[in-house]
């Protein structure tokens, strides 16, 4: 399956991306594989998609990064501000962020 085996998410991201945005209703895509590999293809194909999480609770350094471009970019100015701001990223709604999570 190509360099590498992908995860079930590439996969379905891949497949989303079938189409043409705005043109199509849906798209295809195709999955090509040697005989040996057919296994892994179909288990690929059907398996369960594992939860999503944002880099920015895995990488701290990530979080930190984020809020100091927000400050650079001069979008925020107050640590309230700065809550407001990391409300609208994927950490917020997949966890709480905590004024903590700013040390």
């Amino acid at each position: 399956m190509g360099r590498r085996k992908i995860s079930a998410q590439e996969y379905r991201q891949m497949c989303g991306r079938a189409g043409r945005a705005g043109i199509d209703t849906h798209g295809e895509s195709f999955l090509l594989l040697k005989r040996p590999q057919l296994a892994e293809g179909r288990e690929l194909i059907h398996s369960d998609l594992e939860p999503v999480c944002s880099c920015l609770k895995e990488d701290e350094s990530a979080l930190r990064r984020i809020v100091l471009e927000a400050i650079a970019a001069d979008y925020c100015h107050t640590v309230s501000s700065i809550m407001s701001y990391l409300a609208f990223t994927l950490l917020a709604h997949v966890d709480i962020v905590h004024k903590d999570d700013l040390q």
